[in-house]
């Protein structure tokens, strides 16, 4: 019987922990994929902020871009630092999934502005402002027209040799525990701790 409660209060408490796979910072509104983007070739770097507020890890990026028609995203070089442009805290090329398509017609033209996913990381953050920063992307016919789209957002963009620029459309998720929960079980698992010694010393 006592290692039924014993079983059950650990499957509780494990319930109590949040799922990986979280939303961690949200660059994306109502003008995503619809208004503008900037270029990621010909030498373009494109740098963007986000902050998290509590320790975090993120495992994915999610990305709209910007292609001509049926040429999508292949391969992107990403960075995340501590100053625009930087990279001290992770970089890689990486091949990205397209999710979907968001529209098919835009302001500029035909473009097929695409959800894409860079997954797979293991990215671990503190509390702070960071750099997300793009370039180098390619499509499968290896071609240059590849734009990171505009959201308008609250951050704060800058492309190299351009200056500020507005913010653009990206998502990062992953696991962002908030300390609370993490108090609450560090809290239950010292009493169950305190109460099985207890039981023992009495049994004993």
């Amino acid at each position: 019987m006592k290692r039924i409660i014993l079983f059950t209060t650990v499957i509780g408490l494990t319930a109590m922990l949040p799922a990986f796979g979280d939303l961690i910072y949200s660059n994306a509104t109502a003008d995503s994929g619809v208004t503008a983007a900037y270029l990621l070739n010909y030498g373009n770097v494109v740098s963007d902020t986000f902050t998290v507020t509590n320790p975090a890890t993120v495992s994915e990026v999610d990305l709209t871009v910007w292609t001509d028609p049926g040429d999508p995203l292949t391969n992107v070089d990403w960075s995340i630092g501590t100053a625009a442009y930087g990279s001290d805290v992770d970089s890689a090329v990486s091949a990205p999934v397209t999710t979907e398509s968001v529209c098919g017609s835009c302001q500029y033209g035909e473009y097929d502005v695409d959800s894409v996913a860079i997954t797979g990381l293991d990215v671990s953050l503190a509390a702070g402002t960071y750099y997300l920063t793009l370039q180098n992307g390619l499509t499968t016919s290896s071609g240059p027209l590849l734009f990171w789209d505009v959201s308008y957002g609250p951050s704060l963009a800058s492309i190299n040799g351009g200056g500020q620029i507005p913010s653009e459309t990206f998502e990062l998720y992953g696991e962002a525990p908030e300390p609370g929960t993490w108090m609450m079980v560090g809290s239950a698992l010292l009493a169950l701790g305190f109460r099985m010694r207890n039981k023992l010393l009495v049994t004993g």
